[in-house]
């Protein structure tokens, strides 16, 4: 995935590394990541979790435990979070992108 903002300006971001990375934390029971489209840079990178149960989760404590437990780059942090039930998986429980690319634009407001 392509993410165009200024500070991830043709920088790859790959989604499997950072969905490893979020499924550390110990509020997340299962991530997904996408691209967010964004109308002033393009895309912002979206996670999409499932909390354990009794957990909660917000984008800062996130971001803090990505930067200070795990010291991922700055330019692959999510710059939005979108907190789920569960994700949408087909018949073989592959995560369907499609869908969560899509309730994230519905939640954000974003237009592609």
């Amino acid at each position: 995935m392509i993410l165009v903002t200024p500070q991830r300006i043709q920088k790859m971001v790959s989604a499997e590394e950072i969905e490893a990375l979020v499924l550390g934390h110990p509020a997340v029971a299962d991530a997904a990541v996408v691209a967010c489209p964004d109308t002033e840079l393009g895309e912002r990178l979206c996670v999409c979790v499932v909390p354990r149960p009794g957990q909660g989760i917000d984008l800062a404590s996130l971001v803090e435990f990505l930067r200070t437990e795990k010291q991922v780059a700055a330019f692959k942090l999510p710059e939005r979070l979108l907190v789920l039930d569960s994700l949408p998986r087909n018949p073989v429980g592959k995560i369907v992108k499609n869908q969560l690319r899509e309730t994230a634009r519905a939640v954000t407001g974003a237009t592609p």
